[in-house]
């Protein structure tokens, strides 16, 4: 079953959200394995706002083995929640 993440961080930015993508690996267009949708932006007012869709429960796991040491290599937590998941019922391409 196919799940989806909002993750709001207050006090994010677009050079440490870049900082942590180009840690993990990732460049351009490129998705994480398991991944069928991403993208991020500003939140209005201040922070970022990042937006997934994975595969599955267990795809987001694994990728979030990868993104625990790029954060923490950049200084930010080990671990960032996800402020909401749930299960995607229709996802149009």
């Amino acid at each position: 079953m196919s799940i989806a993440e909002v993750i709001e961080l207050p006090r994010g930015s677009k050079e440490k959200y870049d900082e942590v993508i180009k840690e993990a690996g990732l460049s351009g267009s490129m998705l994480a394995p398991g991944q069928l949708v991403h993208f991020a932006g500003p939140l209005q007012g201040g922070g970022w706002q990042i937006f997934n869709v994975w595969e599955s429960q267990a795809a987001s796991d694994e990728w979030e083995k990868v993104l625990r040491p790029a954060r923490v290599k950049t200084g930010l937590p080990a671990v960032i929640p996800p402020t909401k998941v749930f299960e995607v019922h229709r996802l149009a391409k």
